[in-house]
């Protein structure tokens, strides 16, 4: 997904009553509507998830965090494993 910020001397903000309205209307004729879009940004953002790198580094830098406080405190053998799918 990207965003782009509008250039210098472009308004791109709308009024809130305006942007309630159109909010309130949307989800006004239909009850599940709002779960739709829970759900589909739900998906949207674990698929942006996956497709970062940002897992495998913060696994990383945990297991040393983990090893070296460990190995600080007199443990010999540190192993660590995480749950779910491995990072890449």
């Amino acid at each position: 997904m990207r965003l782009r910020r509008p250039g210098p001397g472009v308004r791109a903000r709308r009024p809130p009553a305006l942007t309630r309205y159109r909010i309130g209307n949307f989800f006004s004729g239909n009850p599940n509507s709002q779960q739709q879009v829970y759900i589909l940004a739900q998906q949207k953002i674990q698929a942006a998830a996956q497709q970062s790198p940002l897992l495998a580094e913060a696994q990383k830098n945990t297991e040393g965090m983990l090893d070296g406080m460990l190995t600080s405190l007199g443990f010999q053998h540190v192993t660590v494993t995480f749950g779910g799918s491995p990072a890449s």
